[in-house]
C-alpha cells in the first residue's frame, strides 16, 4: 500500500448511527478504524490484514488509501480509508452472526450514501475553472528566450486582485479573475493577432469570450463528474447536463464562425458607394 496525504472529506454523511461512510475524493468510502470498532478487531490487526490482501496493485492503489491521525502523546496514526470494493475484500472473511449483520449494515449505508450522491446537483468549481485558465494562459504566451524576465501569470493574478495567495481569494475575487484570464486569453489567441480587423472587433471578442466559456465551463462539469465515479458519467443527469453545455459550445462556435466568414468574404478593395 502507498501513503498519501490526507484531505478533508465531503461533508455528506449517513443518517444511521451504526455504522459510519463519507464522500472522500469523489468516492464513498469508510474507514479501518470504523471496521474495527464494529467488528470487535483490534485496529492494529484491521491494518495488518489490509496489508496482506493479495489484490493487485491497480486495486489497492483504487480502493486503499493509507491515512494518519493523531494518535497518543500527538504521534502519528496510521489508519485506512476504503471504498466499498474494498471494504467487501476486507470483510468477505469476516464469518459469525454479527459479521453478518454489520455486512448488510454496511452494505445499506453504501448504497444510501451513493445514491444520494448522484441526487446531488453538480456545483461548477469556480477555483479549479480559474486554476485551469491559468494553465492555459501560461501555454499560450510566448516565451522567446530574449524577452525579458516577467512574473507568472497566477503572480498577475494575484497583484490584480491584491491578495497574497490565490487560496485566500473570496468567490467574487475568483470569478472576477476569471473574467481577466479569459480576456488575456482571447487577447493572445492567434486570430486577435492576425486578424485584428476581425478577431480584434468588440463583437468577435465578445463571441470568443462565450466559446471560451462555454468549453471551460462543460471540461469543468466532466470533470466534478468524473470524480464522482464511472457509474455517474452514465446517469441521465450528466447526459442533460453535458449536452447543454456542448450545445451551447457548439452555437457560440457558429455564431464566431459566421460572423468571421462574413468579414472575411468582403472585399477590401471594393469601393463604396457614395451617396
Amino acid at each position: 500500500m502507498t501513503t498519501s496525504q490526507t484531505s478533508v472529506p465531503t461533508p455528506v454523511t449517513t443518517d444511521t448511527t451504526e455504522v459510519s461512510v463519507e464522500v472522500f475524493k469523489g468516492q464513498v468510502t469508510t474507514t479501518s478504524l470504523d471496521v474495527a470498532k464494529h467488528f470487535g478487531k483490534r485496529h492494529d490487526n484491521v491494518i495488518k490484514a489490509i496489508r496482506s490482501l493479495e489484490c493487485p496493485e491497480d486495486f489497492a492503489l483504487l480502493n486503499f488509501e493509507e491515512c494518519s491521525r493523531a494518535g497518543s502523546n500527538n504521534k502519528p496514526e496510521p489508519y485506512y480509508r476504503m471504498t466499498r470494493d474494498g471494504f467487501v475484500l476486507l470483510c468477505m472473511g469476516f464469518t459469525g452472526k454479527q459479521a453478518a449483520q454489520w455486512k448488510v449494515a454496511y452494505i445499506m449505508a453504501f448504497n444510501k450514501m451513493e445514491q444520494a450522491l448522484r441526487a446531488q446537483p453538480v456545483q461548477q468549481d469556480e477555483r479549479a475553472l480559474l486554476r485551469f485558465a491559468i494553465r492555459t494562459l501560461e501555454l499560450m504566451r510566448d516565451r522567446q528566450t530574449n524577452q525579458l524576465p516577467r512574473l507568472s501569470t497566477e503572480e498577475i493574478v494575484q497583484h490584480y486582485l491584491n491578495v497574497e495567495s490565490l487560496d485566500r481569494a473570496t468567490p467574487e475575487q475568483v470569478k472576477q479573475a476569471l473574467t481577466f484570464i479569459q480576456g488575456q486569453i482571447i487577447g493572445e489567441g492567434n486570430a486577435a493577432k492576425v486578424l485584428p480587423g476581425i478577431a480584434g472587433s468588440s463583437i468577435a471578442k465578445d463571441l470568443l469570450y462565450g466559446l471560451l466559456r462555454t468549453s471551460h465551463d462543460a471540461e469543468i462539469l466532466f470533470n466534478a463528474l468524473y470524480d464522482q465515479g464511472l457509474e455517474v458519467l452514465a446517469s441521465e443527469h450528466f447526459k442533460q447536463n453535458m449536452a447543454g453545455k456542448l450545445a451551447e459550445t457548439s452555437r457560440q462556435a457558429r455564431d464566431l464562425l459566421g460572423y468571421i466568414a462574413s468579414h472575411a468574404a468582403r472585399d477590401p478593395f471594393q469601393h463604396r458607394a457614395k451617396h
